[in-house]
């Protein structure tokens, strides 16, 4: 009799157990659900036209040859404009350095786009942030040479390093310095605007990349190097507002 009361809840346990299971819905996944689209940031530098090589020496104008150290910048707020001119986010910052060539702007949104909109430097809600709060893959994070300041002054937008003279630069001709590092919440400038020579379709399972240059020519536009040769943002700010703009407008699509 105890043999069969065993049997008969075994078996039940049993029934019980696979009806449960039975019960449970399978997981549904669907594989052909799409990805959103990716977007990626193509860049490079030339000086008007020429193709850009860390220490070569170019040929601006008659009178000033130029060659560069250090070159590299924040372009933040960057979005598409859509063709009902709202614009969408993409990634929050940039740093364009001349041994980088693309920078990942993440996840965006399917549409129809009609251009680029970015801002330069970085705003003043994190222009005094502490930089150590990022991780070394963030742009915001500390870099190697410093783009920051300290909390007060915060960040340096732009670093433009190099030697100029009348003369093309050689080993026996070494010239002059010039240094521009550009900052402070006044030099920040929001908004800039490249229109796309037709709209773009943005469609997801795909990665699309956008295509900047940057002329490097333009930063000399109408400078004497006799006195515009320097400039710390804080010292020498009217220079540091010129070379701004001037940067900004080398910056166009490719």
């Amino acid at each position: 009799m105890k043999n069969l009361r065993l049997f008969l809840f075994i078996s039940l346990s049993i029934a019980l157990a696979s009806c449960k299971k039975d019960d449970t819905p399978d997981q549904i996944i669907d594989e052909d659900s799409p990805t959103p689209p990716q977007l990626s940031l193509s860049y490079k530098f030339d000086v008007n036209g020429s193709t850009f090589n860390t220490n070569d020496s170019y040929r601006i104008s008659d009178s000033l040859f130029v060659k560069f150290e250090t070159v590299q910048f924040y372009l933040s707020n960057i979005s598409l404009l859509k063709e009902n001119e709202s614009t969408q986010s993409v990634n929050d910052v940039v740093l364009l350095k001349t041994n980088n060539t693309n920078a990942n702007l993440g996840d965006f949104t399917s549409g129809l786009y009609s251009g680029l909109k970015f801002s330069f430097g970085i705003d003043s809600l994190r222009n005094h942030a502490d930089p150590t709060q990022y991780t070394s893959n963030n742009p915001l994070a500390l870099q190697i040479p410093s783009m920051h300041w300290g909390w007060n002054q915060g960040y340096i937008f732009a670093i433009i390093d190099g030697k100029y003279s009348t003369d093309s630069l050689t080993e026996s001709n070494l010239g002059n310095s010039f240094s521009y590092h550009i900052g402070l919440d006044q030099n920040y400038k929001d908004s800039v605007s490249l229109a796309f020579p037709s709209s773009i379709l943005v469609n997801a399972n795909q990665t699309t990349t956008l295509k900047i240059k940057i002329n490097l020519a333009s930063v000399f536009n109408n400078l004497s190097m006799s006195t515009d040769n320097s400039t710390t943002s804080s010292v020498n700010a009217g220079l540091a507002l010129r070379v701004r703009n001037n940067l900004i407008s080398g910056i166009n699509l490719d």
